[in-house]
């Protein structure tokens, strides 16, 4: 019996010194993406015509990722998508992104000053986004697209209308 008791102890023990490795890391603590929490609203000039745009960044999953909530109307109708962002351990910026055409797509990305570029991968082929702090209250993303007619490429111009709470 005492074994069975000291085996219990020294598991509990062991199995608790691991469990403080295996803690969460703290919350982003990254300066663009702080910026860039609250909701914003412009216009994306593509091929095919301006769309107006709407985009919401907030923090989620206990601080640990970007949450994307966004928006476009446009000739074809309403098109919406959702997605996450965070900053992995090795430093890369990691997404992923799903929408209403049912697209699901990974992305990695770098940062450079207020430069952010991402590249996405999905069934409708890649696309690479770099997006620029213009100043306090806006950016411009700038977005080149393969697909089966050819590079594409539409520039977003967004302005904040509501601050992060």
């Amino acid at each position: 019996m005492k074994r069975v008791i000291v085996t219990v102890l020294l598991l509990s023990v062991a199995l608790g010194a691991g469990a403080q490795d295996m803690a969460p890391p703290p919350p982003l603590d990254d300066s663009h993406f702080g910026w860039l929490i609250g909701e914003w609203q412009g216009t994306n000039e593509t091929p095919m015509g301006t769309v107006k745009e709407w985009v919401k960044y907030e923090m989620g999953v206990g601080g640990q990722f970007v949450l994307i909530d966004y928006k476009n109307e446009s000739d074809m109708g309403t098109f919406t998508g959702k997605g996450a962002l965070t900053v992995s351990q090795d430093g890369s910026i990691k997404g992923v992104w799903f929408d209403s055409w049912r697209t699901i797509s990974n992305g990695k990305g770098t940062r450079e000053g207020k430069t952010t570029k991402m590249v996405w991968d999905g069934a409708m082929g890649k696309q690479t986004r770099v997006m620029e702090r213009i100043g306090d209250d806006t950016y411009v993303e700038k977005i080149t697209m393969s697909t089966p007619q050819g590079e594409m490429q539409a520039t977003s111009e967004m302005k904040r209308v509501k601050k992060k709470k």
